[in-house]
């Protein structure tokens, strides 16, 4: 069916319902019902057209309008993914062991782990007729282990070198950077998720609005960045989440 000259045919409507989605072109293009054969060329053809370029810009500013949203605003938020330190939200760290500060270089007790340990040992150990205790309690090396402190090294355990401890911080204490790279928390079988927005996603698509580089395949680069950071924020760096482990090796 030939295009009618000032009218959106159904399928360019559906394309460009379907390119807000995620900008891609070449998906829109096939998603509107065009052959995946000619989806790239298509989409490219679509973007360039006078009236779905309009309608286009039309739904991106009233969409912006609506959730009041500015192009500083959003460069805000892109600026902060692209430059926070990640060690805000989670840390790697070389702690000492459970021998660096221990009597003799013992195993040491947390006060809570030495209360647990004497109670059971009362439990269990064994008794003469009176009902006093036959053994004595190993204090091994004592009270006050403290995961936080650095490695001892002189410690003949752990030479010096410690042991490696995630450290999740408190979210309610980040700085807007850091907020805008955290992307929530989810409990797993090893422990909690910490999830963060591709930095990477971030880079690319300021870098895209910006006219740094251009994939004319699939996005537009004329497309505000009001839409470019929404689409940003739905992608997750599967290969960047952290996992912290509650239950400490021993």
């Amino acid at each position: 069916m030939p295009e009618v000259e000032g009218k959106l045919t159904p399928k360019q409507e559906r394309f460009i319902d379907e390119f807000l989605i995620d900008l891609n072109a070449t998906q829109a293009a096939i998603r509107a019902g065009y052959s995946e054969k000619t989806a790239q060329v298509i989409g490219s053809e679509n973007l360039s057209k006078p009236m779905i370029k309009s309608e286009v810009d039309r739904r991106i500013a009233a969409r912006a309008a609506e959730k009041k949203l500015t192009s500083d605003l959003v460069i805000d938020q892109l600026h902060g993914m692209i430059t926070a330190d990640a060690n805000e939200l989670v840390e790697l760290r070389r702690v000492c062991c459970r021998h660096c500060y221990g009597i003799d270089y013992q195993y040491q007790y947390t006060a809570g782990e030495r209360e647990k340990r004497l109670q059971e040992f009362s439990l269990l150990a064994e008794r003469d007729a009176d009902g006093n205790l036959s053994e004595t309690f190993d204090e091994r090396g004592g009270v006050g282990y403290d995961r936080r402190k650095d490695p001892n090294p002189d410690c003949p355990e752990c030479f010096g070198e410690g042991v490696e401890v995630v450290f999740a911080k408190d979210t309610r204490k980040l700085s807007p950077a850091a907020r805008a790279l955290y992307a929530g928390v989810k409990t797993t079988e090893k422990g909690l998720e910490i999830k963060m927005h591709s930095k990477e996603a971030a880079i690319k698509l300021a870098a895209q609005h910006l006219g740094m580089i251009s994939d004319s395949k699939n996005v537009n680069v004329n497309v505000s960045l009001e839409v470019l950071v929404a689409a940003s924020m739905k992608i997750e760096k599967a290969d960047d989440p952290k996992t912290i482990e509650h239950e400490e090796k021993k």
